[in-house]
């Protein structure tokens, strides 16, 4: 039943249960990041669905999502798996843009949630972006500012 020669069943057993894990773990990131959706294994896969409370419960690849939403998934996915790393003891992460395609009510939900990383498990998130109203949200800063245009640059903290 589990068993084979090569042990190739029982890997794919055994990934599907951490895969499973990984995504209860990953939507109660998404309860605060974008209630709608909540995330599904596809039963005897390795697919990971979006079910969509908007659209009655409809599962669907998460293909089908626009690049914002596919943002906060990937975010709660990566969160989720920080959370699994265990004794590695992650307790900083850096978030390399995608904040590009959030705005308004999902941007403070994204940002409400790293901030509160901070509080609930002691991480620090630093979060690289180009994003204005990210500034407005970000108690410390460092700046990258071109002096003028031989290439010369100087570096700012600020807050």
């Amino acid at each position: 039943m589990f068993g084979s020669r090569d042990g190739k069943k029982f890997r794919a057993i055994a990934q599907s249960y951490v895969l499973g894990h990984l995504v209860d773990i990953a939507n109660g990131y998404m309860r605060h990041l974008m209630p709608r959706y909540k995330l599904r294994v596809q039963p005897g896969t390795f697919v990971i669905l979006v079910e969509d409370s908007y659209q009655g419960g409809e599962l669907r690849p998460a293909s089908s999502i626009s690049g914002g939403e596919t943002f906060v998934v990937s975010l709660a996915l990566a969160l989720a798996l920080s959370d699994m790393s265990g004794k590695l003891s992650m307790d900083m992460l850096f978030i390399d843009e995608g904040f590009g395609t959030l705005s308004g009510e999902a941007l403070r939900r994204a940002v409400d949630t790293l901030r509160s990383l901070h509080g609930s498990k002691h991480r620090r998130v630093g979060i690289i972006s180009h994003v204005e109203e990210l500034r407005e949200c970000i108690d410390v800063q460092i700046q990258l500012r071109q002096e003028n245009r031989n290439g010369a640059s100087e570096i700012c903290i600020c807050g």
